[in-house]
Parts: structure tokens; sequence; C-alpha cells
């Protein structure tokens, strides 16, 4: 594939897909050893809230599993670990957050499921959750394809891939977006 050997050329590979509006997607949750049956735990990252000295950390696999709203063509996507050359891991990435102008933290958690890592359209949905001391609580949910949430300074902005005419089928170039506005109790689209 022309992509993947592009991305082995090195630094020129990088400056053409990045030129390009593609990315590489993340690692996602890594698993040690052969994966067994997928009931492996990924260890979750987590952030100290250091106004409170709380720490809230997740288990994306899990929360995303128990939740009754994400769909389950969603969930099959990380229903078994992802192998490659380089190891296995469950196709999510996971970020905290601290919602600007507030002390609530929450969790984004993007789901790229197995695609080539080096495809730049490899996310299928991607879901926001308050963490509290009493659990997690879906606050969003985007569940189309290429869509992933970017969080920069506590502000929230749905993206989504767009394919120009000429783009590869593999490999968007353009991108639109949306602000998400944090209305008290959950994330609301914001208009333009």
């Amino acid at each position: 594939m022309q992509v993947r050997r592009w991305f082995v050329a090195g630094g020129t590979a990088f400056a053409l897909v990045a030129a390009g509006g593609c990315g590489i997607a993340g690692a996602g949750v890594q698993v040690t050893g052969d994966g067994g049956d997928a009931t492996t735990s990924p260890a979750p990252d987590s952030q100290t809230d250091t106004a409170e000295g709380e720490a809230f950390s997740l288990d994306p696999i899990e929360v995303l599993r128990e939740d009754p709203d994400v769909r389950q063509d969603i969930k099959d996507l990380f229903a078994q670990p992802c192998f490659y050359e380089s190891g296995s891991w469950f196709p999510v990435d996971t970020v905290y957050a601290t919602i600007a102008g507030t002390d609530i933290q929450v969790a984004v958690i993007d789901v790229l499921g197995c695609t080539e890592p080096n495809l730049c359209a490899s996310g299928y949905a991607s879901y926001i959750y308050r963490l509290g001391e009493d659990g997690t609580e879906q606050v969003y949910a985007a569940e189309e394809t290429t869509s992933s949430i970017a969080v920069v300074d506590g502000e929230f902005t749905l993206e989504w891939s767009v394919w120009e005419p000429g783009d590869e089928t593999d490999c968007p170039t353009g991108l639109d977006s949306m602000p998400l506005i944090w209305d008290g109790d959950e994330f609301v689209p914001g208009g333009e």
C-alpha cells in the first residue's frame, strides 16, 4: 500500500501525510501477552484534580461495554484486541480533561477500530463521560465514522473528516468541526 511505503520512507512521508490532513491513529490501550479472550483489563491512566486531591480514572473498554447507549456495532469493534506486527491493543484512545470554567472532570473515549494504523479515516465513534465518585455518566456521543473529539484547554470540539474530490477512499483531506458546549448537564452542539 502506498500510504505504508510513504510512512516507512521517514520524514518526507510525515510531511506529506500532515500536509494532506491525515494522521496516524493512536495506539489505543496496549495489551500484553496473547490477548486471551479479550477479558484483559487495560490499565487506565488517571488524572488528579489538584483542587480536591481526588484521582479519577476509568477502564474505557469496561465503560463502553457496560453502557447500554453504545451501539452494538461499535462494541463489536473492540470485542477482541487488534493484532499487528507491533503487538496488540484495544482500539480506543482515552483523554482526561476538566471542563473549562468548572471543576467537572471527564474522559473522552475515541473508538478507532482495528483498521490499518497508517490509514487516516480510522475513527468510528467518540464519547464523553463525566467522572465522579459514583462512577461514570455519558454526557455526549458521536457515533459517526471518522469522528473524534479534540480537547484544548478544557474546550471540546467534535471533528470529522470530509472527503474532497480526488481523495483516496482511505484518506480524506478535508476536516470539519463543531464546538461542543457544556450546558450544565451534558454537551450540546455549539452552532457555528
